[in-house]
């Protein structure tokens, strides 16, 4: 006699909340939502690759003001929260905005989200909110005392790295990172290493419209 089979409800689970975030989505994307970012030049850069339609990127190419005053026109009433645009990168000159799906449209029997990083398939298992991360070019100015600078002898040379140390980077980072290196005759001091360093990090900063405080 065959042994029954017991059915299988962690992928029933799992079917049925792949369809919540699918219906969310939808919602979504027949809305008057994408109609308005369409008018304020928005672009995706990521959506749904491989990862049970977790997060929509996009970005913008209008102003702080405008977007933030279009995000607000759509969100549900009552479901309003802040929206903050946040630099991540100083070599990258894109402030970031994340917001939950489900400020709007409906959708029900997913967490609250972490901060933490998911594997593609860990996200059913923790079902975190869908999230949606809005991004556009922002200035930021940063102090001089974020830049660190070390250095270790290499093959009769001295070798220096410069750091950037800000509790705005993305996770990736790890508080830390890297934004100039360079060899140097060993006899070189910390002083003019330092110098040196800090010209290739000005001339990148311009790039990302970042100033540096002194």
């Amino acid at each position: 006699m065959m042994k029954k089979m017991k059915p299988n409800w962690r992928e029933t689970d799992d079917l049925y909340k792949v369809g919540a975030r699918c219906d969310a989505w939808r919602t979504f994307f027949k809305s008057e939502t994408i109609a308005k970012l369409k008018k304020i030049k928005g672009r995706v850069i990521w959506f749904n690759r491989y990862e049970y339609f977790d997060k929509l990127i996009c970005e913008f190419d209008c102003s702080e003001k405008k977007l933030r005053a279009v995000i607000k026109s759509l969100i549900i009433p009552g479901r309003e929260m802040p929206i903050m645009f946040v630099r991540k990168d100083i070599y990258d000159a894109r402030a970031w905005a994340y917001l939950p799906l489900s400020c709007f449209a409906e959708i029900n029997g997913c967490n609250e989200r972490s901060d933490k990083n998911h594997w593609q398939y860990d996200i059913l298992k923790s079902n975190e909110m869908p999230v949606i991360q809005f991004g556009l070019k922002k200035k930021w100015v940063v102090d001089m005392g974020c830049f660190k600078i070390k250095h270790r002898l290499k093959d009769g040379m001295r070798f220096a790295v410069m750091t950037f140390e800000h509790s705005q980077l993305d996770s990736r980072f790890d508080g830390k990172r890297w934004v100039a290196e360079q060899m140097f005759p060993r006899e070189t001091t910390k002083e003019e290493m330092t110098e040196a360093l800090f010209a290739k990090v000005k001339a990148e900063c311009v790039k990302h419209i970042v100033t540096i405080k002194q």
